[in-house]
């Protein structure tokens, strides 16, 4: 249980920093929203720019990685018999304990990570409207860890508090 424990706080802590580089970025290009194709096609132009959109693919991805796990590890935690499910099940069981987030959303963010890692000119209008549905959904995503540490924090989930 400790190990999971251990597990658990070191994803928690990754999600966070993966939450705090997203907000920096989606502060970058604020400005433009709603984006358009032909703000991508800007915003990509410049060495800057291409770099914030570089970051917001990458910690996009890893965050929703690293968020899956600390779902499951919570699942864990609380008891459940999560380790041989699809992840889309996992969070369809998490959202049943009232983690903001379910299958259909998490399918969802998939497609949008699966759209902002493209870098082809003729994918840009793609590009902009996931990074605008993702600027949208940032909030909710802030409330999905919020949700996790929450639960976690006095420790009713699973036998004890975590440190």
């Amino acid at each position: 249980m400790e190990h999971l424990k251990d597990r658990f706080l070191f994803h928690l802590k990754e999600c966070g920093k993966h939450l705090e580089i997203l907000r920096e970025d989606l502060r970058y290009i604020e400005r433009w929203i709603p984006l358009k194709r032909e703000n991508i096609e800007e915003i990509s132009a410049t060495s800057e720019g291409l770099k914030i959109l570089d970051q917001i693919a990458y910690r996009f991805s890893k965050f929703q990685d690293t968020l899956g796990k600390l779902v499951k590890l919570y699942l864990l935690l609380k008891g459940e018999g999560v380790e041989n499910l699809p992840l889309i099940d996992t969070v369809n069981l998490a959202y049943r304990y009232g983690f903001p987030i379910d299958g259909e959303l998490w399918m969802e963010l998939r497609i949008l990570r699966n759209s902002i890692v493209r870098d082809y000119p003729e994918s840009y209008g793609e590009i902009a409207n996931a990074l605008n549905r993702i600027y949208q959904l940032f909030p909710l995503l802030e409330e999905a860890v919020k949700f996790l540490k929450e639960k976690t924090k006095g420790g009713s989930s699973f036998g004890g508090p975590l440190p």
